[in-house]
C-alpha cells in the first residue's frame, strides 16, 4: 500500500468518526448533535435506530416516585429486583451477606444482547414497557395503586444487561429495539402485549410501525 493510500484511508476513519459523543468499548455511541445511537467497526450490530430523547414525554408531570417500585411483596427483604434475579439465574444464586437480601452472583441469560453474565452488578431489571413511556401513553391517569401494580409486574420485567437498559431508556420499539436480532420479534410482541394489558394507546406513527414490525415477524 502506498504512503498516499494510507494518508485517504486514515482521513476517512477520522471524518467516520468525528462527530459529537464519545465511544463505549464497543466502539457505539450516541451522536450529541443527531440523537442517532450507531457503532463503528463491524464487531457488534446494534441497532441504529434514532435514540429519541421524545422531548413531548417532558409533559403531563410525569414522576418516577408515583410508580412505586422494587417493592418487597412476602416482607422478606428481598425486593421485586432480587427476587426477579433469584427466579430467573440458570444456577443457584449467591448472596452478598448471610442476611441474603441482595443477590451477588449467579447466571443470567440476557435476551437483548444474546450474553449470558453472572454478576449481579451487570444487570439492571427493565420494564419492558418503560414507565415514563406508559405514563405518557395513558397512565398518567392511573391512580397511585394501579400505577404500583403496573411498576412491579413480572409480566413487564426482564433481568437484562445494565448498559442496553440504559441505552434503551425510555423509548418505544419505534425507537429501539433489543441488538439481538432474533429476539426482535418476540420483544415487541411482549410490549404489544403489555400494552394491551393496560389499555394504554399508541399514537398514530407508534400504531402502524407496530403493526407493520409484527405483520412481518
Amino acid at each position: 500500500m502506498n504512503y498516499f493510500l494510507i494518508l485517504v484511508i486514515g482521513a476517512f476513519m477520522v471524518s467516520a468518526n468525528a462527530h459529537g459523543g464519545r465511544t463505549n468499548k464497543d466502539g457505539c455511541h450516541e451522536n450529541k448533535k443527531t440523537g442517532v445511537y450507531h457503532c463503528h467497526g463491524e464487531k457488534l450490530q446494534y441497532s441504529t435506530l434514532t435514540k429519541t430523547k421524545n422531548e413531548s414525554q417532558k409533559l403531563l408531570n410525569y414522576r418516577r416516585s408515583d410508580y412505586e417500585h422494587w417493592i418487597d411483596r412476602d416482607d422478606d427483604c428481598q425486593n421485586e429486583r432480587q427476587e426477579l434475579l433469584i427466579k430467573t439465574s440458570q444456577k443457584k444464586v449467591r448472596f452478598t451477606n448471610s442476611k441474603k437480601c441482595t443477590v451477588f452472583s449467579g447466571r443470567w441469560y440476557d435476551p437483548y444482547s444474546g450474553d449470558t453474565f453472572t454478576r449481579a452488578s451487570d444487570l439492571d431489571v427493565d420494564h419492558v414497557v418503560p414507565l415514563l413511556w406508559a405514563h405518557n401513553h395513558g397512565g398518567y391517569q392511573w391512580s397511585k395503586a394501579k400505577k404500583r401494580e403496573f411498576a412491579n409486574d413480572t409480566e413487564n420485567l426482564l433481568v437484562v444487561l445494565d448498559r442496553l437498559n440504559s441505552q434503551k431508556s425510555a423509548s418505544g420499539p419505534d425507537s429501539w429495539l433489543p441488538p439481538q436480532f432474533f429476539y426482535q420479534c418476540e420483544y415487541v410482541e411482549k410490549f404489544d402485549s403489555i400494552v394491551k394489558k393496560y389499555k394504554l394507546k399508541y399514537q398514530s406513527g407508534e400504531k402502524a410501525f407496530i403493526q407493520k414490525f409484527l405483520a412481518e415477524c
